[in-house]
């Protein structure tokens, strides 16, 4: 295991692209004594295999301008390190052979234009002529989202981390968490597999399909369950 130190303000758990885009605004913030413990190496878990598409809408507005933020902060990701996040804007069909799913792309849709996207409603035969290679004779329709790309998704996290490692955010890899201790209601500090415990301030739970596990070992119910992907 890595050469850590005996405490820190903030500890992020886990190096995939949520805790290093965590660790990386933290620094852009100015935010000091932040260290950011990743398991295995970073991007190990789930980032490493992402299909790495990039929706800005989603299906309610916060979620939308979140999504939204995440594309326009990889302008100043890649001017900051000089690092590619291999990010393209393509544009991004959303396909349904159901009514129902329909009656909700329109809802979608009306949503992504309140939020200044170009998103369009479109008949099968609309989406045939965009791709005349695609099959729609079973479709209902589908809508068109002029924002939607693809970027690298282990290249982004190396920007990410790249650019926390620049303003002073510690990473290191090789360091399981065992569980997060509390007293008297707050976190109080972080121990780790082999016995070694770190002080700390706050604690950012960034173990993706592994956050309910290590939440569950300090008493915390975290909303979320890791399933097989169709």
């Amino acid at each position: 295991m890595a050469d850590l130190p005996d405490s820190a303000d903030i500890i992020i758990i886990g190096g995939g692209v949520i805790g290093l885009a965590t660790a990386c605004h933290l620094g852009w913030r100015g935010a000091e004594n932040v260290l950011l413990l990743e398991r295995h190496q970073l991007t190990s878990g789930t980032s490493w295999h992402a299909a790495g598409i990039i929706g800005p809408l989603r299906a309610t507005m916060n979620l939308t301008r979140l999504s939204t933020y995440a594309i326009e902060a990889f302008e100043p990701l890649e001017r900051d390190t000089g690092h590619s996040t291999g990010y393209r804007q393509t544009g991004g069909f959303w396909l349904t052979s159901s009514d129902d799913r329909m009656t909700e792309l329109k809802r979608i849709a009306d949503l992504g234009l309140l939020a200044g996207l170009d998103a369009r409603i479109m008949d099968p035969d609309q989406i045939r002529q965009r791709l005349p290679m695609l099959e729609t004779a079973d479709l209902t329709g589908g809508m068109w989202v002029e924002q939607d790309g693809q970027a690298n998704p282990v290249d982004v996290c190396m920007a990410y981390a790249k650019a926390a490692r620049s303003h002073g955010v510690t990473i290191a890899e090789n360091s399981p968490i065992a569980t997060v201790h509390t007293k008297a209601g707050a976190v109080h500090s972080v121990e780790l597999a082999d016995g070694r415990t770190i002080r700390c301030r706050a604690v950012v739970n960034c173990a993706g399909a592994w956050a309910r596990e290590l939440g569950e070992r300090s008493s915390v119910a975290i909303p979320l369950q890791a399933v097989e992907h169709m």
